[in-house]
């Protein structure tokens, strides 16, 4: 769950489409029909067909699968800002711990029980400045945040200006685009066990509410200070689960059209008809016989007609396909 497709054949790569939930089904490809043996063309009057359809050229296209996490809470913030030890404490999940930035070098899963509720999420490890344009590992990691439905921005209360460092990652979550900047957003601020952190929070903590455009929440992950009603506020952000459709729309399909188009070139005709192509695949035009019957088919799906619209003459050059011949 989670895989992205993208059609990359092209200049440009397209969204094909999403799988978000277990057991969806997309097809993004499809192999050609196939082929029409001589006995489905016998008719009472030709008791001896000679002419067949051969298989239809499936589609052909190069696809790239782009895993995006899925989660309900996307944990952000500056490196060792404290996402691995609240994960660890809300949660089973053991992610590395250390007193230094980047300890955690992946995006790391965890399982929230908060009353009945059951939320995963998602370690994002530590966003620098410049990460949407790449620093760092930042669009490695800010990719995996489109899925989440609500973010706890983590900011560390050791920080010397806790609004800088609150901007500084705001602004790289907003500059990424996704989505993100419109997210449900709890700001928490974390350490509050050292007294330094709770000193710098009471003397910036107004300042910062004010930046954020709602209240924060002090928490210190090792005490357990805060981490309930941290919890339950995003708990009430995260939207009730809802039945989802499990098959995904299809996003493309063999054209098996019987149209025919004919357009005329400086050395005589081109004929575009799928159906009159297949049968080329597979008919001896050495043979009389079959010749008289392809011509037949030929009239049975307007390419004859198509031709005298366009005004074909005997002794001019008509193409279908790869084969040519002279119109007589």
């Amino acid at each position: 769950m989670g895989t992205v497709v993208w059609d990359v054949s092209g200049v440009e790569r397209e969204f094909l489409t999403e799988l978000t939930v277990d057991g969806m089904l997309s097809t993004v490809v499809y192999g050609g029909s196939g082929g029409v043996g001589n006995v489905r063309f016998a008719t009472s009057t030709n008791q001896e067909p000679l002419i067949a359809l051969g298989g239809e050229v499936g589609e052909a296209r190069e696809i790239e699968l782009e895993v995006k996490l899925l989660a309900d809470v996307a944990l952000v913030g500056a490196p060792n800002a404290g996402k691995s030890t609240l994960l660890s404490v809300v949660s089973r999940a053991r992610p590395k711990i250390a007193d230094y930035p980047f300890t955690t070098l992946e995006p790391g899963f965890g399982v929230a029980h908060i009353g009945e509720r059951a939320l995963v999420l998602l370690d994002v490890p530590g966003l620098i400045e410049g990460a949407h344009d790449g620093r760092g590992l930042g669009l490695e990691f800010l990719r995996h945040c489109e899925r989440a439905r609500v973010f706890v921005h983590l900011v560390d209360g050791l920080a010397e200006d806790l609004v800088a460092e609150y901007v500084t990652i705001r602004e790289e979550v907003e500059s990424y685009g996704g989505g993100l900047a419109g997210k449900p957003c709890v700001v928490a601020v974390t350490k509050m066990d050292v007294p330094e952190a709770r000193d710098r929070y009471e003397d910036q903590q107004r300042e910062l509410t004010s930046v954020a455009g709602s209240s924060t929440v002090a928490i210190a992950a090792v005490t357990g200070k805060g981490v309930q009603e941290l919890m339950q506020r995003v708990a009430t952000l995260v939207p009730a689960d809802t039945e989802e459709e499990r098959e995904a729309p299809e996003v493309s399909r063999m054209q098996r059209s019987k149209a025919v188009s004919v357009s005329r070139q400086d050395d005589g005709f081109a004929v575009h008809c799928a159906l009159a192509e297949r049968m080329l695949d597979v008919v001896n035009l050495g043979n009389w016989r079959a010749r008289l019957q392809f011509h037949g088919e030929l009239n049975r799906l307007g390419v004859i007609a198509a031709l005298e619209r366009e005004g074909v003459a005997p002794g001019d050059t008509v193409r279908i396909g790869d084969f040519e011949m002279e119109w007589e």
